[in-house]
């Protein structure tokens, strides 16, 4: 199963939302290109999910879309749009303006465009479902060949959908209605071809999607069974992941992925209007860095030094001693354990933190209460409302491995348990839903342990 990263998006017209996405590709530069079918535009987003820009809008002249639903990107940069509903391919520059458009040839033109691809030397290829056929054209839109016709024998098609090409110049057409995958070569002399209906290793529910990643390996995205496939180039089953919700990991009505030179996985989850990332980011290095995983709600951070806070929408790996923003999120946090390449992970949340580790001593990873707590006098009633909002600090944690939590006043240290620390004025506060920590109480000058259902109060004096 695919390592789940993070997610984006949500319902709506806005920046970053969207409504029913269809596809989905990224340049050379890693940023992600997402065609938002319902709302008539493409978006672009950061390689973490940051919005960058945005075009379109309805309507059938240059740069506008109705129901568009394909999206490829050259090695150039250039961005061509399957334009449905208008039977057309847009071609953009990589900053959304509009270079051309075509139709196909005189006689036969594109009923109704939904897969594209390019190859490395720039052709285009397109799938029109409505004439069960695939047409070839070259980077300015002249069309070379079509091969395909309704049937289910090679090279025949049954309402073909998404395309992908690989580095050898083959193409992949997911066949939907038949319930496979096609092989051709650039020429569309048939290869080979696999899949069967139904919901195991090899068997679609409907394929809608077909990518290829840097080292020819293919992705199916099945949009009836709510998950993605992986297989060798002649169709030998890999893995699989995925399955029905709306949860990290789940899907509702897949409809495209891509996966990026940097080795992210970017899949199209229409149905919850999101994009969800997967793959791998580099181990946390002891004392450098630590890997954070948003788990839910808004997560920033701040790096040390830094003075702003920045989003974090998918799996981030961040400097020691940066400051992560949980109050309205919480986070997976893997940190190196030791100085040998062992890792640790456990979930954070409800709080404002500092990471530390220690470079001598203990291998251990600190997480620091920070944030004001403005127990000072107030002499002003705006001033005592600001102060009384900020009289406590907190951070639940969930895990085990070699962390500890600590507050103005003492410090916990746990053994695989559920646990809150709290800063008050008064003092500092240790909590114990599951588990056992060690606490140490920096005022008398002691380490307890409290276990499950316990808590324990340094107090301030």
């Amino acid at each position: 199963m695919a390592l789940f990263l993070g997610e984006w998006g949500g319902a709506g017209s806005a920046d970053g939302q969207f409504n029913g996405p269809t596809a989905v590709a990224t340049n050379s530069a890693n940023q992600v290109y997402v065609v938002d079918s319902g709302n008539n535009r493409v978006q672009v987003f950061g390689e973490g999910g940051e919005f960058l820009a945005k075009w379109g809008s309805l309507g059938s002249g240059p740069g506008q879309f109705s129901a568009p639903v394909g999206i490829a990107i050259d090695r150039d940069g250039f961005v061509y749009v399957a334009d449905r509903d208008n039977g057309r391919v847009q071609k953009f520059n990589g900053s959304g303006e509009f270079v051309g458009q075509w139709r196909g040839a005189p006689g036969s033109e594109l009923v109704a465009p939904t897969g594209i691809a390019v190859d490395l030397s720039g052709n285009v290829f397109v799938s029109d479902p409505a004439r069960n056929r695939i047409v070839k054209f070259d980077p300015g839109g002249e069309p070379l060949t079509e091969w395909g016709a309704g049937g289910a024998g090679p090279g025949q098609f049954n309402s073909p959908g998404g395309l992908a090409t690989d580095e050898a110049g083959e193409l992949y057409v997911a066949d939907t209605g038949n319930f496979r995958v096609q092989k051709f070569n650039g020429s569309g002399e048939f290869l080979t071809a696999w899949g069967l209906p139904g919901n195991g290793p090899g068997l679609f529910g409907l394929p809608v999607a077909v990518s290829t990643d840097p080292v020819g390996k293919i992705y199916v995205v099945d949009s009836v069974n709510d998950q993605v496939q992986k297989f060798t180039p002649t169709g030998e089953f890999l893995s699989v992941w995925g399955e029905p919700g709306s949860k990290p990991n789940h899907f509702e009505a897949p409809a495209d992925v891509a996966i990026s030179f940097s080795a992210k996985t970017y899949v199209v989850d229409a149905g919850n209007n999101r994009i969800e990332v997967y793959g791998k980011i580099p181990d946390p290095l002891f004392a450098k860095t630590v890997n954070v995983i948003p788990a839910g709600g808004k997560v920033r951070f701040k790096p040390p030094h830094g003075q702003t806070f920045r989003p974090i929408y998918s799996a981030t790996q961040i400097k020691v001693g940066s400051t992560v923003d949980t109050r309205k999120g919480r986070v997976q946090l893997t940190s190196a354990k030791n100085r040998v390449g062992l890792t640790q992970s456990a979930e954070f949340k409800s709080g404002l933190f500092k990471v530390l580790q220690p470079r001598r001593g203990r291998a251990i990873t600190i997480l620091k209460l920070t944030g004001a707590l403005g127990c000072g006098k107030a002499t002003k009633k705006r001033g005592a409302t600001a102060s009384r909002r900020r009289r406590s600090r907190r951070l639940w944690g969930s895990g085990k491995g070699n962390y500890s939590s600590r507050g103005s006043h003492g410090s916990a240290t746990v053994r695989g348990t559920v646990w809150l620390t709290k800063d008050t004025c008064a003092g500092t506060l240790f909590r114990v839903k599951r588990g056992v920590i060690k606490v140490r109480d920096f005022t008398r000058h002691r380490t307890v342990k409290v276990g499950t259902g316990r808590s324990y109060f340094v107090p301030a004096h």
